[in-house]
């Protein structure tokens, strides 16, 4: 199951990237994922109850 899940994101992103950028790759679309969901998008709540008051 896991070569599986391997092989899915290989063929996604195009293979004949190295296997370190590739990882790299990955860490950074999580990376900028994570900075959405947990800096961007709360800021942006509290600016708009901030105005809404």
């Amino acid at each position: 199951n896991q070569t599986s899940k391997r092989l899915i994101c290989q063929c996604r992103i195009s293979p004949h990237l190295s296997r370190f950028k590739q990882l790299l790759y990955i860490r950074w679309k999580i990376y900028v994922l994570h900075l959405l969901c947990y800096t961007l998008i709360p800021a942006i709540i509290l600016i708009a109850s901030n105005t809404a008051i």
